[in-house]
């Protein structure tokens, strides 16, 4: 989640996507959410490919010594960004969600596997997973060509696929992979850092291209190409009755990579780029919280899971994010305060 100064429309679409997000976990269409996953699994891999591609863009730029800082300060501003909402997120929900890991059971092993393969907090598994999957891909870069290195991520997303949407199918081998993962690790594969690597290694690829290669046009009808069958490729694996998961599909590799071309291509004037930047980290970082903040108190008005509470859910998260925000961003102008802005 990398500041972009370049390109407005990218921040833009981040608020997007966060909603999307959003969207999925209320989740706003109720029993028929299912209907919108195509939609809703561009935005987890579209996050990690613009912060890959402003990330080796400005490592481009640099020599070797000053690579490692860049990296080194990414790395480290993306772990703040994590342990801060760690710990808010630990005063809202202990009891929901860390009591099991403190139980006089479990021990140091299963919170560090939490910490680096999953989640501690809802959604946290995507900053750690950018975290490690940079530094792994930075260092594979150093003895490996982009070709080689996409196609090793690439091949530890198709493990994410075949034990996620495709699990049940050929005699249900991909389900019990899955099983012995989650038992090893702690985590599911399409959420963990095996499922981040191919979309680092496209944003990688992106920054390193020549710009002729760029056609928008062409582009433009190649996404929508690949994100039908992105969505043939959803119903079908639900059709068939092969998921166990829905969030690793083939199809999301070339459908993520000509979406992210477009939009990289495309200018468009915004005056609040800086408030959408971090209006989406915000979104997706405080979900969780405010999820367990609203379903308390819904349950105490009586009020239960229908599609009116859910989009109304939606709607006060979103509005509620949106002060936060503004919040946040009025307050970190002050010097005393400028530590706020490591919450976005």
């Amino acid at each position: 989640m990398v500041a972009n100064k370049e390109n407005k429309a990218i921040d833009l679409v981040k608020a997007i996507m966060a909603l999307l997000i959003l969207a999925l976990h209320t989740p706003l269409l109720a029993e028929n959410n299912y209907i919108l996953i195509p939609l809703y699994r561009l935005a987890v891999p579209f996050f990690f490919t613009v912060s890959s591609y402003f990330l080796f863009k400005k490592l481009n730029k640099c020599c070797a010594k000053e690579q490692i800082k860049v990296v080194f300060n990414y790395v480290k501003r993306n772990l703040i960004l994590y342990f801060f909402w760690f710990i808010i997120s630990f005063l809202f929900v202990f009891k929901e969600r860390y009591t099991y890991m403190f139980d006089g059971k479990s021990n140091f092993i299963l919170i560090l596997k939490k910490l680096l393969f999953s989640s501690t907090w809802m959604g946290s598994w995507y900053i750690m997973a950018t975290v490690l999957c940079t530094i792994i891909i930075f260092l594979l870069s150093k003895v490996l060509k982009n070709n080689l290195i996409f196609i090793i991520s690439f091949i530890s997303f198709l493990f994410c696929c075949f034990t996620c949407s495709y699990a049940k199918a050929f005699d249900g081998v991909g389900y019990d992979l899955f099983q012995i993962f989650c038992e090893t690790l702690e985590c599911t594969p399409s959420l963990s850092l095996f499922s981040g690597f191919v979309f680092i290694s496209l944003g990688k690829i992106l920054a390193e291209d020549n710009k002729k290669i760029y056609n928008k046009s062409r582009d433009t009808v190649l996404f929508i190409v690949f994100f039908l069958f992105l969505t043939a490729e959803f119903f079908i694996t639900r059709k068939m009755g092969w998921q166990r998961a829905d969030d690793s599909l083939v199809m999301l590799v070339p459908t993520i990579y000509f979406f992210v071309k477009v939009i990289l291509q495309t200018n468009i004037n915004i005056g609040f780029s800086k408030f959408l930047r971090a209006f989406s980290v915000i979104v997706y970082c405080s979900q969780g919280i405010f999820f367990a903040i609203f379903n308390y108190a819904f349950k105490l008005i009586g009020w239960n899971k229908t599609l009116k509470v859910d989009i109304c859910e939606f709607l006060l998260i979103t509005v509620f994010c949106i002060i936060l925000t503004s919040i946040i961003i009025s307050l970190e102008k002050s010097k005393k305060m400028k530590f706020l802005r490591y919450i976005h």
